[in-house]
């Protein structure tokens, strides 16, 4: 096969027969990564396929015509690239959500108290032993996100650090808390 020299480009007036001729690869890669219409994100996937599909075809370093050997090349090189593009998506989002460990703004042991029931909790002992295992810049942040009701993007603001550095921080409050955790089902 020889190289194109040649940048193409998707006009508007070829998209409806491209789509309808390549735009299978799109669910095709849907398909195998089993990602269903029931996904919330699916629309969007579908539409990044898309733009995918567009790239591969605009890059393509070779003629596609119909051909049976070039046209099998094409689909390939253009499934590969929407595979990667989904993959590398996927794994991006799984490591987003490792790296935001899951701390409610509200934590189940103060659910159903308001800011008007600190004091009832600035009285009572085990919250005192679960403050007193924190760092002041732990407890105040602990503060600000359960009575206060910030969000991290607020805390990161009012504490001039970045969001990833709440998150690091909110991880530490939630391990630092865990023991306490089981004591307060004990009571309940």
């Amino acid at each position: 096969m020889k190289k194109s020299s040649v940048t193409r480009r998707l006009l508007p007036t070829e998209e409806d027969a491209f789509f309808e001729q390549f735009g299978g690869i799109v669910f095709g890669v849907c398909k195998k990564i089993h990602l269903s219409s029931a996904h919330p994100d699916f629309d969007d996937f579908i539409q990044q396929g898309y733009l995918k599909l567009v790239e591969a075809y605009e890059c393509y370093p070779y003629p596609i015509e119909q051909s049976n050997r070039l046209h099998i090349s094409f689909v390939s090189f253009a499934y590969q690239k929407i595979y990667w593009h989904f993959m590398d998506n996927m794994r991006k989002a799984q490591k987003r959500k490792e790296r935001e460990c899951f701390m409610p703004e509200e934590p189940v042991f103060l659910n159903g108290y308001s800011s008007t029931d600190l004091f009832f909790f600035e009285e009572n002992e085990l919250f005192q032993n679960m403050l007193g295992c924190l760092t002041s810049v732990e407890q105040q942040l602990l503060l600000d996100l359960v009575f206060e009701g910030l969000s991290t993007l607020e805390a990161a603001k009012k504490y001039g650090v970045s969001r990833k550095t709440i998150y690091e921080r909110r991880k530490k409050i939630r391990h630092k808390l865990l023991p306490f955790y089981s004591e307060i089902q004990m009571k309940s």
